[in-house]
């Protein structure tokens, strides 16, 4: 595995198909609008993959973003906006390269 892929994809990962780790959560936390929230704010899923958990979708921003922190991954502030940063701010607006995501993590002690 890559650097890459344990410090970004393992957390998106936990994002989809997470029904069973919500509700095995204390808090949650949205890569999209940068919330963090109750589990039991948690109350609207979907169904994304046919035969597979469903999908938890932020009870503020209504996006299917959700980190439940039973996923092992921390549901901290600084966390999920770096995260939100790298997945929305950098692949879609393309502000910023996948180095300066991965210089944010390490500097917030999580590398």
């Amino acid at each position: 595995m890559t650097i890459w892929h344990d410090a970004f994809k393992k957390p998106h990962d936990a994002c989809t198909f997470n029904q069973f780790y919500v509700f095995n959560s204390v808090m949650c936390g949205c890569f999209y609008c940068h919330e963090i929230y109750s589990a039991k704010a948690v109350v609207t899923f979907v169904r994304t993959k046919e035969g597979m958990p469903k999908t938890a979708v932020c009870p503020r921003c209504k996006v299917d973003c959700v980190l439940p922190d039973a996923s092992g991954y921390p549901v901290e502030k600084s966390f999920i906006q770096i995260q939100g940063g790298y997945w929305f701010q950098n692949i879609n607006k393309n502000i910023v390269g996948q180095d300066y995501w991965l210089t944010q993590l390490k500097k917030a002690g999580y590398l």
